[in-house]
């Protein structure tokens, strides 16, 4: 038993290899780069800096090398699509509640196939064995994307729980709408980056979810009354 489960573990840790390294490579072979969007906007000496700090002006083994040796240390590095975050720092705020959603599928999946297939054994051949094995084929080979929509339109449509009516109910229970408490969420967490950084302005703005920072500097200037300079300036006063 100990040697099987050493041997697959050596398996897992071999498949996680090749699975990262063939990723890397991949995504090294595309065209461009990830900060090509963002980088060619800028000035030249920023853009230099922009990949130096990625590490993205590296050959492309070098770059592999650091990655490994990142990987196996523990180091993610930083994300690209939200400058200042790590991905040690998003895997530990999102872990908890995707393994809570993965556990609870499980627990629901397993608990409703032992029913099905306890209800089919003892209805074998009957009407209610071969709805069971459609039902099950049906849940099988549909994807989920197609599955869920298909829920939405029919049956919560039928029901009455629209998005609207969603919304409406979230307003009345909370006395705000799902935007303005979006909002609310973004602004909080953008005043903790204004005063617990040096980040720049497009970066607080992109790590809170906002792509343009002059939409995001008037929408903070229009909910807090200040604008993110005079808000950073005013808190190091404090």
């Amino acid at each position: 038993m100990l040697k099987y489960t050493i041997r697959r573990f050596a398996e897992m840790v071999l498949t996680l290899f090749i699975i990262a390294s063939a990723t890397f490579f991949l995504l090294a072979a595309v065209p461009g780069d990830p900060l090509a969007d963002r980088a060619d906007k800028l000035p030249e000496n920023i853009r230099q800096n922009m990949y130096h700090k990625y590490g993205l002006d590296k050959p492309v083994l070098e770059r592999y090398v650091i990655t490994m040796r990142g990987m196996l240390q523990g180091d993610f590095g930083e994300s690209v699509r939200m400058p200042g975050y790590d991905i040690q720092r998003l895997l530990s705020e999102t872990l908890a509640p995707s393994a809570r959603l993965g556990l609870q599928t499980i627990l629901l999946g397993v608990g409703l196939g032992l029913l099905l297939g306890v209800l089919a054994a003892m209805c074998k051949g009957t009407w209610l064995d071969h709805a069971i094995v459609f039902f099950s084929v049906l849940m099988i080979s549909v994807p989920t994307l197609v599955f869920g929509l298909l829920l939405q339109k029919y049956v919560a449509g039928e029901l009455g729980y629209t998005t609207a009516y969603l919304c409406a109910a979230y307003k009345k229970s909370c006395g705000k709408t799902v935007n303005q408490r979006l909002t609310e969420m973004r602004i909080s967490q953008a005043k903790k980056l204004l005063a617990q950084s040096e980040r720049k302005l497009y970066e607080v703005a992109r790590t809170v979810g906002y792509s343009d920072g002059k939409y995001f500097a008037k929408l903070f200037t229009r909910e807090t009354g200040l604008t993110p300079k005079e808000y950073r300036e005013k808190h190091r006063e404090i």
